[in-house]
């Protein structure tokens, strides 16, 4: 679900009450949003800005991040290899079956597929 706010709000279906925000990645309006297949506290968000963000929402803190140009490991910490993410808009986001891969399509008409765990394209 796309959102003008810059960032996550994870809600109780059954409540509709919010039961955690996840802040303090995007800095542009939310334009996708998936659940891991495989890893139920796992889910990733991009935005309009191109940027995407892995999410362990047990922790609230993200494991990728795909912005700026520079994949954020944050899964072991420090940089990797710069890896562009999109020009440009992020238009979707989906997991492959197996969730160790991400699919994301830009608003520069360019489809990347990530692997879930390094980051490398």
């Amino acid at each position: 679900m796309a959102s003008e706010k810059h960032y996550v709000t994870l809600c109780d279906y059954r409540t509709t009450s919010s039961t955690q925000i996840l802040r303090d990645a995007h800095q542009a309006a939310l334009t996708s949003l998936a659940w891991s297949p495989t890893c139920e506290y796992q889910l990733v968000s991009g935005d309009d800005a191109g940027n995407v963000f892995l999410w362990d929402i047990r922790k609230g803190k993200t494991l990728l991040r795909f912005e700026n140009d520079i994949l954020w490991r944050t899964r072991k910490g420090g940089t990797a290899t710069p890896q562009r993410s999109h020009d440009g808009s992020l238009k979707s986001l989906t997991y492959t079956p197996f969730g160790d891969q991400l699919v994301s399509v830009g608003g520069d008409k360019r489809i990347r597929l990530w692997d879930t765990y390094t980051g490398e394209v």
